[in-house]
């Protein structure tokens, strides 16, 4: 067996008579029987020869045109002279490379977790949550709801940011260290390409931000933690989300009798919002991810350039 740029070559182990049967309990007998049992998988065809056949480069795509869609339409920015040395430009290159660093390792991780959840059948536990009222309990399965592979959702992410330094487009799908972990559950979940329509949504823009912003240690307050800090920030970011976008109609609409700033209020609210228009918690829930979810990639395409962005 050789090893030639991680391109393992291998072949069976034949006795002089020509037949590869040996002993039991022999290296050459197990040897055999290793590789029989990875023959077996790659001869699969039905589940394996998609995969075996296509280029890295397909995985990626996948990606890509999700970021072509986005920028439909979207004007080409002008850089003036002399601006990549502008201290904007260079902190912003430098996040952008800082994202590609910091990308690889969490998505290597579930892409070799993924394997473990299709063995073992890892799910959400059904009840009364979202990941539920959404019909996105398995966390195992092998494509995702458009008929991708999962894995290669994985794959392409993983190249996204190998890449980011040559090309850094993958900040563009919102995707660093606020989302890592939003991103990879539903990637588990099968959601496929509607997740970066959801992680490209201006208020997740924000949030991604402002976590950012309170990750550093200047301009913070130092005596919080930093996990209080980012706390503090994701809720305010979802409190003036609140007052500008759900209370006014909350208010208009005879809902609520006052402006609903605490989140036990603002959720019973919702709520009842939800209540008015005929729709349970449950319907509307399913309503706001709809599967072709249009309204999502609509909305991210409208604010693409905008502050967060």
């Amino acid at each position: 067996m050789f090893d030639i740029d991680k391109f393992f070559l291998s072949r069976l182990y034949i006795n002089s008579n020509g037949s590869t049967e040996f002993k039991e309990g022999t290296h050459e007998w197990h040897a055999n029987r290793l590789i029989n049992a990875y023959l077996a998988v790659l001869k699969d065809s039905p589940n394996s020869f998609q995969d075996l056949n296509g280029s890295i480069d397909n995985d990626t795509s996948l990606l890509t045109d999700i970021r072509d869609d986005l920028r439909e339409g979207q004007k080409n920015k002008t850089l003036l002279p002399y601006s990549a040395y502008t201290l904007r430009s260079q902190s912003a290159t430098k996040n952008v490379f800082m994202v590609g660093k910091f990308g690889i390792a969490p998505f290597a991780l579930n892409n070799n977790l993924h394997i473990l959840m299709q063995l073992y059948g890892v799910r959400f536990a059904e009840g009364e949550n979202i990941m539920s009222y959404l019909g996105l309990t398995k966390l195992g399965g092998f494509t995702d709801r458009y008929g991708r592979s999962i894995l290669s959702w994985f794959s392409g992410l993983i190249n996204a940011h190998v890449d980011a330094a040559k090309d850094p487009w993958i900040p563009e799908l919102n995707v660093n260290k606020y989302t890592y972990n939003l991103v990879s559950v539903l990637m588990h979940s099968g959601l496929g390409k509607d997740t970066f329509y959801f992680t490209t949504q201006p208020i997740m823009k924000q949030l991604a931000t402002a976590y950012e912003n309170a990750s550093g240690v200047y301009m913070n307050d130092q005596s919080k933690s930093k996990t209080k800090v980012q706390q503090e920030a994701e809720e305010e970011v979802i409190k003036n989300m609140i007052d500008v976008h759900w209370n006014k109609q909350l208010l208009e609409d005879g809902v609520a009798t006052e402006q609903t700033f605490s989140f036990s209020s603002y959720n019973a609210a919702v709520k009842a919002y939800w209540k008015t228009k005929g729709y349970t918690p449950q319907e509307a829930i399913k309503a706001l991810f709809e599967k072709d979810c249009q309204v999502m990639r609509q909305l991210a395409k409208k604010h693409i350039g905008e502050p967060g962005s």
